[in-house]
């Protein structure tokens, strides 16, 4: 069986697109921003409800958790100001 005119184009123009399609996906690879929590300003997680953070964390507000809920910090950087509270 013979391949046709378009078959053969379509077989050379693989490899380059596979090639092009892993360049691109290394590009546009980036990180989480941090989050930050601004000065006088509530961030409430929800009543047994799981929430992680894999970037940096800053808090100069309130980070609200009740009792059964979680929140995983999985960064590197958590910072509180003076002034930042942590309620249940």
């Amino acid at each position: 069986m013979q391949c046709r005119p378009f078959c053969k184009n379509v077989q050379k123009l693989k490899r380059p697109a596979i090639i092009f399609f892993i360049l691109f996906a290394c590009v546009t690879v980036q990180a989480q921003e941090p989050v930050y929590i601004p000065p006088a300003s509530t961030v409430y997680v929800g009543d047994a409800q799981s929430v992680g953070v894999f970037g940096h964390f800053i808090n100069e507000g309130n980070l609200s958790i009740p009792p059964n809920g979680r929140v995983y910090f999985l960064g590197k950087i958590f910072k509180n100001s003076n002034t930042a509270l942590l309620t249940d």
